[in-house]
């Protein structure tokens, strides 16, 4: 997104996602890991991630 090299202080969120299967660790079936720079970068990721509710 932003392009920046990440290092060990990036940030990390698990948010749905109905098209995620893991096949390792069922328990994370529906659900994906963003990775950001800062946490105002994850804030503006899991934001738009987040499914909407009509």
């Amino acid at each position: 997104m932003c392009s920046v090299e990440l290092r060990d202080d990036a940030c990390c969120a698990l948010v749905a996602d109905p098209g995620v299967v893991d096949r390792d660790d069922p328990s994370l079936n529906g659900r994906r890991l963003l990775t950001a720079c800062s946490p105002q970068h994850l804030a503006e990721l899991t934001a738009a991630a987040t499914p909407r509710t009509r």
